[in-house]
């Protein structure tokens, strides 16, 4: 079974999307940085007030706490866009968001395309995760294949991914 889609830069950041929301408490490097500023630019309020008595500077700092931990989610995809905008900016880069083939064999699980072709044993693929517009097939704890749902040019998706989903199913049997 196959399937054929091209890829394009809002894949790669919806799996960087999804790759956070499977980032939980302290792991988490939204949450970490966000309570970070916070805390940071609270205390820096605090202590500026008691040590210089100055209420403008105060204020500034407390406001600065709260605005970043209001805005600091929509900063981090901002973050995400930008990297991945400036990644795929370089033509070797450029060249991975090709048209690819994505095969579901006996023995495992084959993404080809003009750079190559990497094959996974059903051994080293751990699940198969499916969201509104993309699917993500995660390989050894990471999810790393990125299948743009509603463009897929060749082959039946959901097919494709129930005959993953049986052959992942079919190594813990």
């Amino acid at each position: 079974m196959e399937i054929a889609y091209e890829l394009r830069k809002s894949d790669i950041v919806a799996l960087m999307r999804y790759r956070l929301s499977l980032s939980r408490g302290r792991r988490n490097p939204v949450l970490v940085r966000r309570l970070g500023y916070f805390i940071g630019f609270t205390l820096m309020g605090l202590g500026s007030a008691l040590l210089l008595h100055d209420a403008v500077v105060s204020i500034t700092l407390l406001v600065l706490g709260v605005f970043s931990f209001a805005f600091y989610p929509r900063f981090f995809n901002w973050l995400i866009q930008r990297k991945v905008s400036t990644t795929y900016r370089e033509p070797k880069n450029r060249a991975t968001l090709a048209s690819r083939v994505l095969r579901a064999t006996d023995e495992g699980i084959q993404e080809g395309s003009g750079m190559g072709e990497i094959k996974v044993k059903w051994d080293g693929v751990d699940n198969v995760a499916v969201t509104s517009s993309h699917a993500f097939i995660t390989i050894h704890g990471i999810p790393s294949i990125v299948i743009p749902i509603d463009r897929v040019e060749k082959g039946n998706c959901q097919e494709f991914l129930e005959t993953c989903r049986g052959y992942i199913k079919g190594k813990t049997t």
